[in-house]
């Protein structure tokens, strides 16, 4: 969990860092849209065209209070589901057997796409699920076991 905490720790600052900057531009599309409103309230601005600049900047205003409030709600929902993972991962076999039917086929669905096949004595599949096939890729690459050579005949000679 401590890597997944360091991993959360860094998205979380450069988060906060895009987060302090749309928090910046809303305060200057909010003082922006005063001083329309003072200028059309003085008549140096028409009507219409204080009404189409106060609606693109509010426009502009809803744009960036969208996107703070998927940050916000991002970094719970990260958190909440990594630790939930986590525990998850811990008791992998006490949750398989106390979770239904369903859950398992679309778990085994996922891990393997293709399904498994038993052919009387062992379980192979043809394709696994990415996030597992990159992990064992890795792993062959790191091995230190070279291949056998296999059966090489003679040549005349």
């Amino acid at each position: 969990m401590m890597a997944i905490e360091a991993n959360i720790e860094h998205r979380q600052v450069s988060s906060r860092k895009t987060v302090e900057k749309l928090e910046k531009q809303l305060l200057s599309l909010k003082a922006q849209a005063k001083l329309i409103a003072e200028k059309n309230f003085k008549g140096v601005l028409s009507d219409n065209l204080a009404k189409e600049m106060l609606d693109e900047n509010q426009s502009n205003i809803n744009g960036i209070t969208l996107e703070l409030n998927q940050y916000n709600y991002n970094q719970l929902d990260i958190v909440a589901v990594s630790k939930r993972s986590v525990s998850v991962l811990e008791d992998i076999g006490g949750i398989w057997f106390g979770i239904d039917l369903d859950v398992k086929k679309r778990f085994q669905k996922f891990l393997f796409p293709d399904g498994v096949l038993y052919d009387g004595e062992d379980f192979r599949t043809i394709k696994t699920a990415l996030c597992i096939e990159k992990k064992w890729q890795e792993d062959f690459q790191k091995s230190t076991v070279v291949t056998p050579s296999g059966f090489e005949p003679e040549l005349p000679g």
